[in-house]
């Protein structure tokens, strides 16, 4: 008679407003594929490395590391806004496993009549703290290389204010040097003068009659 293989079992792990059935195993593997930020040494990833520890609270460490996941090794990171002392970042993590429970986080936005991801807040300003939990079906592009296909992707997605504690200012605050008198815009991983963003009016050939 053949046996079966005992399946691991899932630990249910609660995090923020979500409970979470995780898969340790594929969780590991997870946590050591090729990514964006993995090894960066970009100004932003490596302040991230010296700051993580002052903005993350201690409960929140603990859940990402139940949740199998090094507060200090996201999978993407990026810069969000920015003021001389401090940056708004979007810092990105993934687990493996399946959301039992927990609220839903695309949602119509009045604002912008157009449905938008919404965070649960765990702190307030001004060193905002926020997280959203999404699924794999619910993602879109991944920065992740995965040797092969992974199902149950879980995104754990922090929207946070960090200290700049770098010796060297943020790149962000050198380019706006360049623009001191007008408004910038950060595009294709640069400031850019908003007016190069300005709607050209048409040419209008002459009327004929």
């Amino acid at each position: 008679m053949k046996t079966v293989p005992h399946r691991q079992r899932r630990p249910t792990v609660p995090f923020g407003e979500w409970r979470i059935s995780l898969d340790l195993q594929a969780t590991r593997e997870v946590a050591s594929a090729p990514a964006l930020a993995r090894g960066c040494r970009c100004p932003w990833c490596r302040n991230w490395a010296a700051a993580w520890e002052r903005v993350l609270p201690p409960d929140v460490v603990s859940g990402l590391r139940r949740l199998g996941i090094d507060p200090a090794d996201p999978a993407d990171l990026y810069c969000v806004s920015h003021r001389p002392r401090d940056v708004d970042l979007r810092v990105i993590y993934y687990c493996v496993g399946v959301v039992r429970d927990g609220p839903v986080v695309w949602r119509e936005d009045p604002r912008f009549e157009q449905t938008a991801r919404w965070y649960q807040e765990l702190r307030p300003a001004p060193w905002w703290l926020s997280v959203s939990v999404v699924p794999q079906r619910h993602l879109h592009d991944l920065p992740l290389t995965l040797d092969a296909e992974v199902r149950d992707l879980i995104q754990v997605d922090f929207r946070l204010t960090v200290p700049w504690v770098l010796d060297e200012e943020h790149p962000m605050m050198i380019e706006a040097r360049s623009y001191p008198k007008q408004p910038v815009i950060w595009a294709g991983g640069r400031l850019r003068p908003a007016s190069d963003f300005r709607r050209k009016r048409p040419r209008t050939e002459p009327n004929p009659i």
